[in-house]
C-alpha cells in the first residue's frame, strides 16, 4: 500500500509530491490532464518572496521582471513600482515541469491522462479508482476549481476566465497592467509582457463568456499581435476553507481556496499550504494525534485563511460595485497618502493594502462620501 495518492499535478499537488518524498514517503500523482503545465492558468506573476519559497522551479523559469504596475480605469492611471528583482514572470509551463522533473528524481510516481472516477474513504485507507484502483494511507486532493470527487466537499466559488499569449509589440516589458474595464465583469482584465516581443492578455468575466468579453476588449483597446496560445480556467474567488483535513484526505491549492480572491494568484498561498501539509500531514496519519491536527490547523488559519479570507471579504464588496462605484473608490486611492506606504512585503498579503486604506482619513473621507453618494444615486 502506497503512503500518499495525489489528485492533481499542478504547482500544489507537484510541490506537496516534493514535500513528502523528501521524508520518505511512497507518492502516486494522478493527473487528469495529457500534458504537465497544459493548459496554462494564470500569468506566472509572483514576487520574490514567493519564487524563494517555491525554490529552484521557480527560479529556473523565470522569463521577466516587472518594475511596476499600472491600474488602469476609465481613461486614469496610477504606477506603483518596485524594484527590478522583486516581482518575476514565470513560464508557467517550464515552472510545472521543473517541479515535475524534481518530483521524478525524488521518486515520485506521476500518471498524466488518469481521469480519477471515485474516492473511497476508508477507516484504515483511502481507495482511488483511476482506472488502475491504487490504495493509500492518505490523499491529498489539489485537482484545482473542478467539482469535488468527494461529497461533503462543496465546489470552491470560481469565476471562468480566458488568455491569449501574443506575440506582438509590447510597449514596456517592464510593466504589467490591470485593467479595470467593463469587459471584465466582476473581476480585472490583465495585460503581462512574457518578453520584448511576447505578452499575456485576459479577463474573467462573470456575466457572459470570458472569450466573447476578451475579444471585445482587445479590438476595443486595439490590441494588436499574433495569437500564439490560448489559455482559459476558473479563478476561485471565494477564499479559504477553515479547516483542509478531514479524515485521511487534505485539500490543497485552489482545492482549498488557497487563492489571493483580489489576483486570482494561488502560487505562494498554495505553496504554503502544501509545506505544511507535507510536513505535519504523514504524522496525523500516524496516530491521528489531535495535536497534530491543531498544529495543521493553527497554521493554515494563522499564515493562510485569515489573510485570504479578509481579501475576501474586501474583494466581494469592490468586484460587485458598477463601474461607477469602482472609479470613485479608484480615485480615492489615488488621492491617499496611503499609496505612498505600500511596500514591498505587500505583494504576497493584500490584506495589508485595503488595511491602509481603510485606516488614511483622506480615503476615508472623501473616498466614502462620494461612495455613498454613488449609491444614493447623486454621484
Amino acid at each position: 500500500m502506497l503512503d500518499f495518492i495525489i489528485v492533481g499535478a499542478g504547482p500544489s499537488g507537484l510541490y506537496s509530491a516534493i514535500e513528502l518524498a523528501k521524508n520518505g514517503n511512497e507518492v502516486i500523482v494522478l493527473e487528469e490532464d495529457r500534458k504537465i503545465g497544459i493548459p496554462r492558468h494564470c500569468t506566472g506573476i509572483i514576487s520574490n518572496d514567493a519564487a524563494k519559497l517555491i525554490g529552484n522551479a521557480a527560479f529556473g523559469s523565470i522569463v521577466n521582471k516587472v518594475k511596476r504596475a499600472v491600474f488602469k480605469y476609465d481613461n486614469k492611471s496610477f504606477d506603483l513600482s518596485f524594484p527590478s528583482d522583486v516581482t518575476l514572470v514565470l513560464d508557467r509551463i517550464r515552472f510545472e515541469e521543473l517541479l515535475y522533473e524534481e518530483a521524478s528524481k525524488l521518486g515520485c510516481k506521476i500518471f498524466t491522462g488518469k481521469r480519477v472516477k471515485k474516492i473511497d474513504i476508508q477507516k484504515d485507507k483511502v481507495v482511488v479508482d483511476a482506472g488502475d484502483v491504487h490504495y493509500a494511507k492518505g490523499l491529498i486532493y489539489a485537482a484545482g476549481s473542478r467539482p469535488s470527487l468527494l461529497p461533503f466537499m462543496k465546489t470552491p466559488e470560481s469565476i471562468p476566465g480566458m488568455q491569449y499569449e501574443i506575440e506582438g509589440e509590447v510597449e514596456d516589458q517592464e510593466a504589467v497592467e490591470i485593467i479595470f474595464a467593463k469587459e471584465a465583469e466582476g473581476f480585472f482584465a490583465w495585460l503581462a509582457p512574457t518578453s520584448s516581443s511576447s505578452f499575456l492578455v485576459g479577463l474573467a468575466n462573470s456575466k457572459i463568456s470570458p472569450k466573447l468579453a476578451l475579444d471585445k476588449f482587445i479590438e476595443k483597446r486595439r490590441i494588436k499581435g499574433k495569437i500564439s496560445a490560448v489559455y482559459s480556467g476558473r479563478i476561485v474567488i471565494g477564499g479559504a476553507l477553515k479547516e483542509n483535513v478531514f479524515s485521511r484526505v487534505a485539500f490543497i491549492g485552489d482545492s482549498a481556496g488557497h487563492v489571493k480572491p483580489t489576483t486570482g494568484g494561488g502560487l505562494f498561498f498554495g505553496t504554503l499550504g502544501s509545506k505544511i501539509i507535507g510536513s505535519l500531514f504523514p504524522s496525523y496519519l500516524e496516530s491521528f494525534d489531535p495535536k497534530v491536527l491543531y498544529k495543521i490547523n493553527s497554521l493554515t488559519k494563522k499564515y493562510i485563511v485569515e489573510r485570504i479570507n479578509r481579501m475576501q471579504r474586501f474583494s466581494k464588496l469592490f468586484f460587485n460595485m458598477s463601474q461607477r462605484q469602482k472609479e470613485i473608490i479608484l480615485d480615492s486611492i489615488v488621492n491617499s497618502g496611503a499609496i505612498k506606504e505600500i511596500s514591498i512585503d505587500m505583494q504576497d498579503f493584500h490584506e495589508n493594502v485595503i488595511s491602509l486604506f481603510i485606516k488614511d482619513l483622506s480615503f476615508s473621507r472623501k473616498g466614502l462620501k462620494s461612495l455613498i453618494n454613488s449609491f444614493l444615486g447623486r454621484a
